[in-house]
């Protein structure tokens, strides 16, 4: 076979795959061979060196990987194995280097962010100690953040101003009847919990969140329920899933879940929910003054993304791509853009 499969373990050395092929070819393998030679080559997911990439931004640094969790709908834990992570010691060094860079935004990545060691300490303990060793100008963004894992230690953390207002939480739905029968590891309670803390903590921060339509066990109530949770927190964005069965999962042939045109249906409702919940969110923070980050010029225009998550137009002289800088919002623009003018 001339087939050669990279398996995903491997993901974070592809790479170094030209590299390795020029190094086999100049040995005398031939190009199948140096393919094939490449399962060998050991790698771990956190191999990726986001500090040689200058053509970007901002940094992305994973930390995770895995997922302990074993929700019924969900194949991650299947694909990806348990949950590992990236030595404290390694990633404070890995930072470093990437302020070096001239990296002023930092991306904390995973497949389940929250569930870093979270047997000692977790993704809260982390930020505590890394925090103290940043530049004044480094600014953290965190990926989504799944609620079990979301304690008070990684409260305590994100009151540091080198954390952006900004967060994404994969709620999923708000009925307690559903979480149960899809076996998710919280409750409906404990996501207000959270919720009100991330607020107490941030100045009007953008919460955004994952809402799966047509989940199982979910009937009108149990849909109308997580609307009004989600109207009631006021979230900023939903990114919205119609739920779809997946081979190797507990509910890949369950019976009890709505039809697929009532599961579009309210995929379709929460959609536009979203829209109205965004323009609401807009519409507060206009005269604001936020962080912003230099990304790309276009047309003569300088574009970016806020602290807490709005793609911007950038007003202002000698702006320079990946240095953060602030701005008044002075309008919001019909594609749910805003302008800043720079200060």
């Amino acid at each position: 076979s001339k087939v050669v499969v990279v398996p995903l373990v491997k993901k974070a050395a592809i790479l170094s795959l030209p590299l390795h092929i020029n190094t086999a070819l100049e040995s005398g393998m031939s190009l199948l061979e140096s393919l094939k030679s490449f399962s060998d080559v050991k790698t771990t997911p956190f191999d990726y060196a986001a500090s040689s990439f200058s053509y970007h931004s901002r940094a992305y640094l994973k930390i995770q990987d895995g997922c302990d969790n074993a929700c019924a709908y969900c194949r991650v834990h299947v694909v990806r194995g348990k949950s590992q992570f990236l030595d404290e010691k390694e990633i404070i060094e890995r930072v470093k280097a990437l302020e070096d860079a001239g990296f002023e935004e930092i991306v904390l990545t995973g497949v389940n962010l929250t569930m870093y060691n979270h047997e000692d300490g977790g993704l809260g303990k982390l930020l505590l100690d890394l925090i103290p060793t940043l530049l004044p100008t480094t600014r953290l963004r965190l990926s989504s953040m799944e609620p079990d894992h979301i304690d008070d230690a990684l409260i305590e953390a994100c009151k540091s101003e080198h954390l952006y207002p900004h967060f994404h939480i994969p709620v999923q739905s708000a009925s307690d009847k559903v979480l149960q029968r899809v076996d998710r590891k919280y409750s409906k309670s404990h996501l207000e919990k959270i919720i009100t803390q991330l607020r107490s903590v941030k100045d009007d921060p953008f919460i955004a969140c994952d809402v799966i339509a047509g989940l199982p066990s979910e009937g009108d109530a149990e849909f109308e329920e997580t609307v009004e949770f989600l109207k009631h927190n006021q979230f900023a964005a939903l990114h919205v899933f119609p739920f779809s069965p997946r081979p190797d999962t507990p509910l890949f042939k369950t019976k009890d879940k709505p039809e697929e045109r009532v599961r579009d249906e309210r995929a379709q409702i929460l959609r536009a929910l979203s829209t109205e919940l965004t323009q609401k969110y807009l519409d507060r923070q206009l005269g604001k003054t936020v962080e912003v980050l230099a990304e790309n010029r276009k047309a003569g225009l300088w574009h970016g993304t806020t602290g807490n998550y709005l793609k911007a137009h950038l007003i202002g002289e000698n702006i320079e791509r990946g240095k953060l800088y602030k701005g008044v919002i002075k309008k919001i623009n019909q594609d749910l853009s805003v302008t800043i003018n720079l200060i």
